[in-house]
């Protein structure tokens, strides 16, 4: 199967991004999307050729709506590829930790950071469709 145009979730500097980089040729074309829906309909209309999707993760369990997702448009996996997440913590320029009130992330990255917010529960946890587009709303 000749693949020449990826989907995925996000922003350029997605973590799906990432995975589809370390997986696939460097040469590949690669087109984020806005939602894992959208991935799916990228591929349903012909527009991408396949899309990468997360759908398990050791820190926060499985992606439930992409196995869904899967079954839905009737598309099969046929290939894999493990990525260690590391999440960082953004704000502007000087602003200190104490200062910080809200954190904007995708859902799954909220998820991943329980533990992060457990012990900070000051924080509002607010979720956005992308990890690296929240840093945007800055």
């Amino acid at each position: 199967m000749d693949l020449h145009k990826i989907a995925y979730q996000g922003e350029p500097g997605a973590f799906s991004e990432e995975a589809a980089r370390k997986l696939m040729d460097q040469s590949i074309e690669l087109r984020p999307c806005v939602s894992f829906d959208a991935m799916f309909e990228a591929v349903k209309s012909g527009d991408c050729d396949a899309c990468i999707v997360p759908i398990e993760n050791s820190l926060a369990g499985s992606v439930h709506a992409n196995y869904d997702l899967l079954l839905q448009y009737d598309l099969h996996i046929i290939g894999e590829v493990f990525l260690r997440i590391v999440h960082n913590l953004i704000a502007l320029s000087g602003v200190k930790f104490d200062q910080v009130k809200r954190v904007y992330s995708h859902p799954v990255a909220l998820a991943q950071c329980r533990g992060f917010f457990r012990e900070n529960k000051h924080l509002e946890q607010i979720a956005e469709y992308d990890t690296a587009g929240s840093v945007k709303l800055l």
